[in-house]
């Protein structure tokens, strides 16, 4: 039988990060490459880490995480503890400017709902009029789960996947 108690110390662990930052990691640049982050990683220098039965490490302070892209995120796991002199630790991280997509496409309407497929492809085209550059754009899962950060709830139907409470603005 796992220790599932493990499993929820390691998660609450990663919680306490996001809420102490305020944000999850995509919305600060990489403290190594300068480019996107994507995960919240843990220094090597910790005092305090835990390993799980899974071999991850995690600590319980959310001070010892850092932002970095999945590339360097690799690098600095495969190095270890030697990574240290190459990846320089910063006390405040870069926001990175989110231009307001939201706004600019959609309105909240508690007498609406839109197709899933219909609102990412309005945020696309909205993507491309805003100069985002492609590997930037984010896919469809990481659209729906950012439209969720706001509140939106979906349903799945026999049209495909519904956005609640949802409308598109009508262009000028």
């Amino acid at each position: 039988m796992i220790d599932r108690s493990a499993e929820r110390a390691y998660n609450d662990a990663q919680t306490r990060v996001r809420e102490h930052y305020g944000d999850p990691a995509s919305a600060f640049l990489c403290i190594r490459c300068g480019g996107s982050a994507h995960v919240w990683t843990l220094d090597h220098r910790a005092p305090d880490a835990i390993i799980d039965f899974r071999g991850r490490r995690y600590s319980e302070d959310p001070h010892w995480y850092f932002p970095l892209c999945d590339r360097c995120a690799n690098v600095y796991a495969t190095m270890g503890p030697t990574a240290g002199p190459i990846f320089k630790r910063v006390s405040t991280f870069d926001l990175l400017p989110e231009p307001d997509w939201f706004a600019d496409t959609f309105a909240h309407s508690d007498d609406s709902s839109i197709l899933g497929s219909a609102a990412y492809s309005a945020y696309v085209r909205w993507s491309e009029t805003a100069r985002i550059q492609r590997k930037d754009v984010w896919s469809r899962k990481a659209f729906y789960a950012r439209l969720e950060e706001r509140g939106i709830a979906r349903r799945k139907t026999n049209n495909g996947l519904v956005l609640l409470r949802l409308k598109l603005k009508v262009s000028s």
